[in-house]
């Protein structure tokens, strides 16, 4: 094959040495792969101090090390770095920190522990249920580093299989603690309307994208003005008004960038890259027979 356009992550050190090939790792814009989608309407995730906490806790360096062999770049924050109107000012809000995740627990209420190590408060352990399917673009490895981490903070986290087909009716119920996450390549910040806009929570007849089914009207208005004005500074100052609020929100735990892994011969000459999935365009390429080892 002179082209691949899913590099196996365990062999892209090796193909990045090999001199007949070159290797791209470029990032998607739009928006970070995310981890976890809380469900905001309901226990335990409906308590922002919760989410807060749970987003701090988990070690994304980790995480992204052992899933991406070192070629995924944590992310702390909602919109990946060359998209338009990214500002990296928040990119450490949500930083790993579990003494702060510890502290935000014990002061909303939470500080008791019961025998295996689980929070609780008023009788209730803080436990909550993340629906898997198997097909996930989160990996197993991943939910389950997750999943430890939050359990050194207090945080039961179990995992409930569902069949695929039964997803999208469980979510449009909105019946579900937490979701695995995913990402959504887009060369506009107005993804975070997509993503994050009350107007866009899963409904009966529609599998909306917001399904953290975060509705807040601060964040509803910024969204819905920034994606009708047509002054360039002003929806500048909205989406990083958007992105300070999401750190503030934790709709969902940003993982890493979202990345596209190819390689290719170097006997492949002319190969573009689009601007929203940054994958390859093909339509202009031609290959060099008489260089290909």
């Amino acid at each position: 094959s002179e082209l691949t356009f899913d590099v196996p992550l365990n062999k892209a050190a090796v193909l990045r040495t090999d001199p007949h090939l070159i290797f791209s790792n470029r990032v998607r814009p739009g928006s970070p792969m995310r981890s976890l989608s809380f469900n905001t309407a309901r226990f335990p995730f409906d308590d922002v101090h919760i989410r807060q906490a749970a987003a701090i806790a988990i070690n994304r360096a980790s995480v992204t090390k052992e899933i991406g062999f070192g070629e995924f770049i944590p992310k702390a924050d909602y919109l990946g770095s060359n998209t338009p109107g990214y500002d990296s000012t928040f990119k450490k809000v949500l930083a790993y920190n579990p003494a702060r995740a510890a502290a935000i627990l014990d002061k909303a209420g939470w500080s008791k522990r019961d025998v295996d190590g689980i929070r609780i408060k008023d009788g209730r352990r803080l436990s909550a249920e993340l629906l898997t399917t198997g097909n996930e673009r989160t990996p197993p490895t991943s939910v389950l580093m997750i999943q430890a981490d939050l359990k050194k903070a207090g945080i039961e986290l179990t995992l409930k299989p569902v069949p695929q087909a039964k997803l999208a009716e469980t979510v449009r119920a909105g019946e579900y603690d937490a979701l695995t996450g995913g990402w959504w390549s887009a060369a506009t910040p107005d993804v975070l309307f997509l993503l994050y806009h009350s107007s866009q929570i899963p409904r009966q007849n529609s599998f909306g994208q917001d399904t953290a089914r975060i509705s807040d009207s601060k964040l509803d208005d910024i969204l819905l003005r920034a994606r009708q004005s047509q002054n360039a500074k002003e929806r500048r100052t909205l989406y990083r008004q958007a992105q300070d609020l999401l750190t503030e929100l934790v709709p969902v735990v940003p993982l890493h960038e979202s990345h596209n892994l190819i390689a290719y011969r170097k006997n492949v000459h002319g190969i573009l890259f689009d601007t929203t999935h940054n994958i390859p365009i093909l339509t202009g390429a031609w290959l060099d027979a008489a260089t290909s080892p």
